[in-house]
């Protein structure tokens, strides 16, 4: 296949499987990806060799959106995994994938690719920590223990925010203790609505709904939405409306800072990673990410 001016060609070494790759009813990984350029077309040739992390939304790079800085909601944007491309379980098969140069930020040499999975989840968790004003010691709730909603307590609990956690699974408290985290199972919790800011990480309906039981009157709600949007949020709307609370969403970040910050904020992702395989191994980890039973999976490609 020929290369556009600006293209890569991208061969996966290492793949992270979350549990936003399995939400729907086909299991399918979209990003979380990391590789080595292995081609370039014209005046991308520098980064051949170079290892990279993946975007979670490829944007064309030139249109109106594109132009004001908009990216993530390019007129023209692809959606790995979810956009026909097969993602990289596909690039797997097929040995690489192409994507705009801009799509990617290169890996420094001291950062292990287990770890460079999460520059796209470190992405948005950065876009959502811009959104609270920790100066102002609000008391702050992240509804759900997945990676994102784990890696956005520990980011806002580093930066002296009053932090709790509230999931449904037990065996992750283990990590709240760990980081100094306070934790709750999220059906034990009073709806009190005295919340200055509530971080919904759930990925469903039903996590804005509890949102707007517990965040106070004109106080914040902040969204992290897939690129793809799923399920019916109305029901919690009309609480949110009448409680004059302000309504923030975040679809995704700049990889290229999350690949320079990463190691430097400390975040502890390693416990993370629950499962381990190889190609072979996709279908089974796919299947437990699907019923919980770790946090997330790494497949080694190479």
């Amino acid at each position: 296949m020929e290369l556009l001016a600006g293209q890569v060609a991208v061969r996966p070494t290492c793949v992270g499987l979350f549990s936003p790759d399995v939400a729907g009813d086909v299991a399918c990984a979209g990003n979380g990806c990391v590789g080595v350029v292995e081609r370039a077309g014209a005046g991308a040739e520098g980064m051949v060799g170079k290892r990279v992390v993946t975007g979670s939304v490829i944007a064309c790079g030139a249109c109106e959106r594109c132009r004001a800085g908009l990216w993530s909601h390019c007129l023209q944007r692809r959606v790995p995994g979810w956009d026909g491309s097969g993602g990289t379980i596909g690039a797997m098969v097929q040995g690489e994938f192409v994507v705009a140069s801009a799509a990617c930020a290169e890996v420094v040499a001291n950062v292990r690719d287990e770890l460079a999975i999460f520059v796209n989840a470190y992405a948005s968790v950065l876009a959502i920590a811009s959104m609270v004003r920790v100066d102002r010691k609000p008391f702050v709730t992240v509804l759900g223990d997945g990676v994102m909603g784990l890696l956005v307590a520990q980011q806002l609990a580093k930066a002296s925010a009053s932090v709790r956690l509230l999931g449904h699974h037990a065996q992750r408290y283990g990590l709240c203790e760990r980081w100094g985290i306070k934790h709750r199972d999220a059906r034990e919790v009073g709806l009190r609505q005295d919340q200055d800011v509530v971080i919904d990480c759930t990925g469903k309906p039903a996590g804005l709904v509890m949102a707007s039981k517990l965040v106070r009157p004109r106080g914040r709600v902040i969204v992290k939405t897939s690129p793809v949007a799923a399920g019916n949020f109305d029901v919690a709307m009309g609480t949110l409306l009448a409680n004059e609370v302000e309504l923030s969403s975040v679809t995704a970040g700049s990889v290229a800072s999350a690949a320079a910050m990463l190691v430097s904020s400390r975040v502890d992702v390693e416990p993370m990673v629950t499962m381990r395989g190889r190609v072979g191994d996709v279908a089974r980890l796919l299947g437990a990410v699907k019923r919980r039973e770790g946090v997330c999976g790494v497949v080694s490609v190479s």
